[in-house]
């Protein structure tokens, strides 16, 4: 009679290959005193067998992008395409959307903002700061060796948090 861990419906759902297998009914001591623990161990697995492509993820849609901001300004509300934003920088309780023409603030969250954007388009630079890559005109270093971006129909300079200067080193 064959032990049920578990293994047995993970394998049927095809989410891994069959080599998979080998690893699952590997059962180290450690993992065997608590059995939850072997399931917790399957994403890392997944990514180590390079299977991020399986059949359930390839079925669901990709993510909705973001193509307007709707940014009030007194009684007026702005439609702004996402195209014309220089950049978003999160400001208190409210986000500042910068175009060429104005600034506006929306109550939208900048991380809430970033898993809604175009990634291809829209880069985090800073933790408070996202910026529409179409806009950058250029970068210059200081003394203290930190990165600032300029960025064409804005006059300041915004800065690059350590963080985030790995993207701009080809430039």
């Amino acid at each position: 009679m064959t032990e049920k861990n578990g293994t047995h419906e993970i394998l049927a759902s095809g989410f891994l290959l069959p080599d998979a297998h080998l690893l699952l009914t590997f059962k180290p001591p450690h993992l065997m005193r608590h059995p939850i623990s072997l399931l917790r161990l399957l994403p890392c697995l997944a990514a180590a067998l390079c299977v991020g492509e399986s059949s359930a993820a390839a079925a669901t849609p990709p993510a909705e992008r973001l193509r307007w901001v709707r940014a009030s300004s007194g009684e007026l509300m702005h439609q702004i395409d996402v195209a014309e934003v220089l950049f978003f920088r999160a400001d208190d309780k409210y986000t500042c959307v910068q175009t060429a023409s104005a600034e506006h603030l929306i109550r939208t969250p900048i991380a809430e903002l970033a898993a809604q954007l175009d990634p291809a388009q829209f880069v985090q630079v800073h933790r408070a700061t996202i910026i529409n890559l179409a806009h950058l005109a250029g970068t210059r270093r200081d003394e203290a060796s930190r990165l600032f971006l300029r960025l064409r129909g804005h006059a300041a300079e915004l800065p690059v948090s350590r963080a985030y200067v790995h993207l701009f080193k080809a430039m």
